[in-house]
């Protein structure tokens, strides 16, 4: 089976805007733009439809992953409700926001789970999901998320289960550690009979999701003898002079022997980091800017206003981006008909806009959840649809997005189905809920220009 992701990255296009905005026509409980509350679901749950949560970062700092999350769990709902459901039953999409607080989160699942809504699409980042992982092992509720991949979410070895059961939290993207993995290899591969980064500064975020990548590089470096230096990790929300400072600190590592400095941040420190690296290098005369390579990794570089973020000036559209040169390592881009068929359907319903990585795994979570609740069956119970879930992504018939109605009608007959979706092939893993993927390093240029320098194949990262 397929273990290709397919990506269209939008951080990596000049012409891109945020890809938010606009309403959802499908069936669908709120608005958060317009609610009281701030994103509070409230309306009537009907027992006979396919009722799935959705629990995001709405607003916050974690907005735009979140939105992209939304949007694309509402694409799929609305062409699901335009062929009138799946298996006779029409799907509702429940949107909470828990405003990036991971309290909240948690204080969301609660009250969808307590409203009958144990099925669900999110949380945004794995520190959300971490403050909610107990409702999963507990069994209490069942969520596919398309963007918490640290490998803290994993079960313990001795306890992991060998089939699909309603105890893991299921994850379109593969884990940190395959990120990991896929940054070290790169760094430390040898380039002309020598290593590529011989000496890395590791610049990294608080939270589960940046510590288990930097850890297991910074434990993959010792092991091959080479030197890595880890800067202390910054706060998410820490103001503009905490990123002065650490490019100093990498100025400093770098002012008797090149370095590469690989970066492990989300969407806000990226951005701040970037210009704070930029402007240290257009303002010190005595900065050797050549003696430092970036390579950069994690849920920053996914973000699709990473280019705006960085840019020197963040007022002037037009003004130079500090990534321009950078190496970023994420998931491989797909070019396979369930892809197109994806972008042909997010044009008509968010025209101006192009989908990234996170809105194409929403997109697919969405589906591959609502068929599996279809499959399972009305009143079943979550270890029902979560063997569904997970037989309906590594079957024999390969189906998708590209022939929907096939889809759905295939679901109601009981085929035995392998979805490939938007993102590529979804082949969930019973063991840690997460998805294999294939990676690839991609050099950013001026004006959004990219060209892939190597692809790392799911089945060739090295786990040793």
């Amino acid at each position: 089976m397929s273990t290709t992701r397919a990506f269209a990255l939008v951080a990596l296009c000049t012409s891109l805007a945020v890809a938010c905005g606009g309403k959802a026509n499908g069936d669908r409980a709120i608005d958060p733009a317009t609610a009281p509350d701030g994103g509070s679901s409230t309306s009537a749950v009907d027992p006979a439809a396919i009722n799935l949560g959705l629990v995001a970062s709405l607003s916050g700092p974690d907005r735009v992953v979140g939105e992209s999350i939304q949007k694309g769990a509402e694409l799929a709902v609305e062409q699901l409700s335009a062929l009138g459901g799946i298996a006779g039953r029409k799907v509702v999409l429940h949107v909470e926001d828990d405003r990036s607080e991971a309290d909240q989160t948690r204080a969301k699942m609660e009250a969808l789970e307590a409203r009958g809504v144990r099925l669900g699409i999110g949380p945004t980042t794995s520190t959300q999901a971490l403050a909610a992982i107990d409702l999963v092992r507990g069994g209490r509720v069942l969520y596919v998320s398309p963007t918490a991949t640290s490998s803290a979410l994993d079960l313990p070895p001795e306890t992991r289960p060998t089939s699909f059961t309603s105890t893991v939290l299921y994850r379109t993207l593969a884990s940190d550690r395959s990120l990991a993995i896929a940054l070290a290899q790169y760094t430390s591969e040898s380039v002309d009979r020598q290593r590529r980064c011989p000496k890395i500064v590791l610049v990294s975020e608080q939270g589960a999701e940046f510590e288990t990548v930097t850890e297991w590089i910074a434990n993959r470096y010792l092991q091959l003898s080479l030197r890595v230096v880890k800067t202390p990790a910054v706060r998410g929300d820490a103001p503009h002079a905490h990123f002065d400072d650490l490019a100093q600190l990498v100025a400093r590592e770098a002012f008797d022997t090149p370095v590469c400095q690989v970066l492990v941040l989300g969407t806000r420190s990226l951005g701040m980091y970037a210009r704070a690296y930029g402007n240290l290098v257009a303002m010190s005369s005595s900065f050797d800017e050549k003696k430092v390579t970036t390579i950069a990794g994690g849920v920053g570089v996914l973000s699709p206003t990473l280019l705006t973020d960085a840019r020197y000036d963040p007022s002037d559209p037009y003004a130079p981006s500090a990534v321009e040169g950078w190496d970023i390592v994420t998931p491989a881009e797909h070019v396979g008909p369930e892809h197109s068929a994806f972008l042909t359907a997010w044009t008509a319903k968010y025209p101006g806009t192009v989908p990234d990585i996170v809105a194409a795994a929403s997109y697919d979570a969405t589906l591959l959840l609502a068929a599996a609740a279809a499959r399972a069956g009305e009143g079943a119970d979550l270890a029902t649809t979560a063997t569904n879930l997970g037989a309906l992504s590594i079957g024999r018939s390969r189906t998708g997005p590209d022939d929907l109605a096939s889809f759905t009608r295939k679901v109601s007959e009981g085929d035995d189905l392998n979805y490939e979706g938007a993102s590529g092939g979804l082949d969930l893993n019973p063991a840690t809920g997460a998805t294999p993927n294939d990676f690839t390093v991609t050099r950013l240029g001026t004006y959004g220009t990219r060209t892939v320098e190597e692809r790392f194949e799911a089945s060739m990262l090295s786990y040793e």
